[in-house]
């Protein structure tokens, strides 16, 4: 709802002035997780492949306008980086498009990157609770997840179920 005013102006409802909140009901943390067949295990040498590989490399996102879609687009600004958007039709089909080798990269809710990562098949390199009024982009994951479930320093030591 903080995006709608912004992506359909010309939109009939009043969601700025109209609702008034009564509760948070969750913080959403998001994750960038790249395939496994890359080789890539921190966010460093993530941004590193991207800018030795100029516009070769892509990155599976939900729906364009989506938070996810919106993140992917925050990086490419904010990094000066140079690879594709494709957006999908939900986050299984986009997580289902990166475990099968057909996209590179993949941001998305730690639900959906999680079992993927257990399993070996994707890397998490980074992770960025959002929160209003907070600048930082991603923080980035030194190492993978471990046995525990725990995935890395730039977790907090939060597994991403937590």
């Amino acid at each position: 709802m903080a995006t709608n005013p912004y992506l359909y102006p010309r939109t009939s409802a009043a969601i700025v002035t109209g609702l008034t909140p009564l509760t948070k009901l969750t913080n959403l943390d998001f994750l960038l997780a790249v395939r496994s067949s890359l080789n890539i295990r921190t966010f460093q040498e993530l941004i590193a492949h991207v800018r030795a590989n100029p516009g070769k490399l892509n990155l599976a996102t939900t729906n364009t306008g989506s938070f996810q879609n919106l993140g992917a687009e925050l990086l490419r600004q904010q990094a000066d980086l140079d690879f594709k958007t494709i957006p999908y039709n939900g986050g299984a089909a986009a997580a289902t498009a990166v475990a099968g080798g057909h996209v590179d990269m993949l941001i998305d809710a730690s639900a959906v990157i999680a079992p993927l990562a257990q399993s070996g098949v994707l890397n998490i390199v980074a992770s960025g609770l959002i929160q209003s009024g907070d600048s930082q982009i991603v923080r980035s994951s030194s190492s993978s997840h471990d046995e525990s479930g725990n995935y890395g320093q730039g977790h907090a030591g939060r597994s991403p179920s937590a």
